[in-house]
């Protein structure tokens, strides 16, 4: 299992056998399982909901 930012081709081949991970655009990142022979583009930062900053800031407080 392996987790790809964008990076070179080169180093994208040699960790993937894919030079993918030189394509990905801000904000994106691969998820590579070679057990499964899966490769998914996701989103790896969302926004947190409002319930999680509500209680940060309580504790902030």
């Amino acid at each position: 299992m392996r987790v790809l930012f964008q990076m070179s081709a080169n180093d994208s081949a040699s960790l993937i056998d894919s030079p993918k991970a030189s394509m990905l655009g801000l904000h994106r990142a691969l998820f590579y399982s070679e057990h499964e022979s899966r490769l998914e583009t996701f989103r790896p930062f969302a926004l947190p909901d409002a319930g999680w900053v509500a209680e940060a800031v309580a504790q902030l407080g």
